[in-house]
């Protein structure tokens, strides 16, 4: 059951248990995106309308179980088997679940040896260097500083420049995908 789950892999999208669509979420995305969308307001209105009307309707087609996949007996799993993977992965926290370098794999490993590997990566002087300090404030920096000056040579206008400043930059993580 578990490795049967396992192997639909991280792209698999699972809607069986009735919660998994965010209405309220959808619903806010469609009036962001919406409200930072050129255009004429009746095709936003009716793109607006559209969009609503299918996330709903999605959300009324699951409590009725019209399109939840236990009751397809095509699916490729149940709750039972999706109830029985989480819980096995709680019961070896000591399992990480990933995908492949290449191919759509799902690999599953062993927490220390992924570690290790991890660490042997990051070891090897030709490849990284340490640094003593977090350069993200720096870079962040330089980037806004070239946003301004892109807006004040009219390159870019305001709503450009809101969207490509950034006040909240983190310095990125580092994850391995085996071979």
């Amino acid at each position: 059951e578990v490795t049967n789950v396992l192997k639909l892999g991280d792209k698999f999208c699972d809607n069986i248990d009735g919660k998994s669509i965010p209405t309220m979420d959808l619903l806010a995305d469609v009036e962001y995106i919406l409200d930072n969308t050129e255009g004429e307001n009746s095709e936003k209105m009716s793109t607006r309308c559209d969009l609503v009307n299918l996330i709903t309707n999605e959300k009324v087609r699951d409590r009725n179980h019209q399109s939840n996949n236990v009751f397809n007996h095509n699916a490729p799993y149940t709750v039972r088997d999706k109830r029985t993977t989480i819980r096995f992965l709680k019961e070896h926290p000591q399992l990480i679940i990933t995908r492949a370098d290449k191919g759509a794999v799902t690999v599953v490993m062993d927490r220390i040896d992924y570690e290790d590997r991890l660490q042997a990566l990051l070891n090897d002087q030709k490849v990284y260097n340490p640094l003593n300090a977090d350069p993200s404030r720096k870079y962040e920096k330089e980037a806004n500083n070239l946003v301004d000056r892109l807006f004040k040579e009219k390159v870019t206008n305001l709503t450009q420049k809101l969207s490509l400043k950034c006040y909240t930059c983190v310095a990125p993580r580092i994850y391995g995908l085996p071979k």
